[in-house]
């Protein structure tokens, strides 16, 4: 996912388009940045303050924002499930965190720009479409991208008020999915658009077998569903010069 959002991104920007990337502030993520400078600190965010760097992703001149929390600092290997395989226990305010950041930035309380759309990749980024509505923020477009509906940010319901959301919004009409708060189904009930990754995913996921369980709701959303295929960036991936591979090549043919 993370090669797509940004060969994605620098597309969008070849084309002319002022796209950046708000992300996590890992350690990996701070490390590896160029040229990270303090943009404001938040202070109210779910889970405690964070700071905002604004920097370059290395070799793609890409703008990225990071988030920087107690929290995401301190996820030095998978940043989404402990040693075990069980999902980190801190997933819901983490991300809820970087959604509220997301919205701070499109209303205009940041020193960065408010951009015309934000797309919201999976369940992590679910709440930010949601919250842009509940904050009444115009202006905005939101687009949620689904790259794995398996995936849902399903979490305790009694969590809504430690996260910042909104009695209302924990109704099956909104983000309620069997008992729990789903963030991505406060995505796709709220975002404008929603978008996927190949054309026949965006077929798939409105059938019993391949919806787990959201296929109803993205029937009824299903003239606002388009895709945009998933692909890489040939010029980072080019088998002739990636320094990632023991032995570089390319494509010959015979005449």
């Amino acid at each position: 996912m993370a090669d797509v959002i940004t060969a994605l991104t620098a597309a969008l920007r070849k084309q002319g388009v002022d796209a950046g990337i708000l992300m996590p502030g890992y350690p990996s993520a701070m490390d590896t940045a160029k040229s990270l400078r303090s943009v404001g600190t938040l202070h109210d965010l779910p889970g405690g303050p964070g700071s905002l760097l604004s920097g370059v992703i290395p070799d793609m001149d890409v703008p990225v924002i990071l988030l920087d929390t107690e929290r995401f600092r301190a996820r030095t290997a998978n940043p989404y499930v402990d040693q075990y395989g069980g999902e980190l226990s801190d997933n819901a305010i983490s991300f809820a965190a970087l959604a509220h950041t997301a919205t701070r930035i499109c209303a205009g309380q940041t020193v960065l720009p408010a951009p015309h759309v934000v797309q919201a990749n999976d369940w992590h980024a679910g709440l930010i479409p949601a919250l842009l509505r509940t904050n009444n923020i115009q202006g905005v477009g939101a687009v949620m991208t689904i790259h794995n509906l398996a995936f849902q940010g399903n979490f305790p319901i009694d969590l809504a008020p430690s996260l910042g959301l909104p009695p209302y919004m924990l109704s099956p009409d909104c983000a309620e999915y069997w008992g729990q708060l789903s963030f991505l189904k406060a995505g796709i009930r709220y975002a404008d658009r929603i978008s996927t990754v190949s054309h026949t995913y965006a077929q798939e996921i409105l059938t019993p077998r391949f919806g787990h369980g959201f296929e109803g709701l993205l029937n009824q959303r299903k003239n606002d569903l388009t895709a945009i295929p998933n692909g890489i960036d040939v010029d980072v991936w080019d088998p002739r010069n990636d320094q990632m591979i023991v032995q570089r090549f390319e494509r010959r043919f015979k005449g």
